[in-house]
């Protein structure tokens, strides 16, 4: 199938899950706040007006840590997207809100949850569940639809990753200390000052579009973009699942 290699050179393949509605709507944002490899996984998503679930067997028992990826690329405020993420039916994210997590439309950010796997337990913090070769992981809606941008399942603990991509504020900050030290604005915060601001880059006809009605979709339906085979791979990626060895525990149940 379709895939897309990352930052790190991580692989990510299409996913294939049934349920939900497939979106490009990010493509219209550069998402400066990630490296250029990863730019593409935050550009299309799948949303859905239920919960949104994806499985993942496990082969055996260990740490590991899921990293969901998720981008706000239609609303322009918080409190207008909001969902829980369980994982084996533990509530380990309540009421997230992207735009609240990022800090503004069009910035990446990343959700990392430690696990652990022993004897049929799955240990998520001071959070104790059953589990049985099968990892879930389960978006529910609270305001409008639930989405997701990629999905990575990896071995190990999130200590040994990069840090998450920095929200908006840090990422201000950290720009105000690059241009105090240097006196200049280098290659990359020119990147940086195109979006420092963080205004939409598409505006919706009327305001009373960002309404939080449930039935209001993550951004307008498109068609589908893997039914044309044509295009340029990277550019058409839904939700993705890493399969880069030997870091990677597992491929997408599906």
């Amino acid at each position: 199938g379709y895939r897309h290699v990352g930052a790190y050179g991580i692989i990510y393949q299409e996913d294939q899950n049934p349920v939900g509605i497939v979106s490009d709507y990010g493509s219209r944002y550069i998402f400066p706040n990630v490296p250029l490899e990863d730019r593409k996984l935050y550009e299309t998503e799948r949303y859905h007006n239920g919960d949104l679930t994806y499985t993942f067997d496990i082969a055996k028992d260990g740490e590991y840590v899921i990293v969901l990826k998720f981008s706000e690329v239609y609303f322009q405020s918080s409190g207008q997207k909001v969902f829980h993420v369980h994982v084996n039916d533990l509530p380990v994210k309540r009421n997230l809100d992207i735009f609240r997590e990022s800090g503004a439309t069009g910035v990446a950010y990343d959700l990392y949850i430690d696990v652990s796997i022993k004897k049929k337990e799955i240990t998520i913090g001071d959070l104790i569940g059953d589990i049985d070769r099968e990892l879930q992981i389960r978006l529910i809606p609270v305001m409008d639809n639930p989405k997701i941008n990629a999905i990575a399942v990896l071995t190990g603990t999130s200590a040994t990753l990069p840090s998450p991509p920095a929200p908006v504020e840090q990422q201000q900050r950290e720009a105000s200390r690059r241009r105090s030290r240097k006196g200049v604005v280098d290659e990359d915060e020119d990147d940086y000052d195109e979006q420092e601001s963080y205004s939409p880059q598409v505006h919706r006809e009327r305001d009373d579009e960002a309404s939080s009605d449930p039935s209001v979709a993550s951004g307008p339906r498109t068609p589908d973009p893997f039914n044309d085979k044509n295009d340029n791979v990277f550019v058409y990626l839904g939700v993705a699942l890493v399969c880069l060895l030997p870091v990677v525990a597992f491929l997408m149940h599906m």
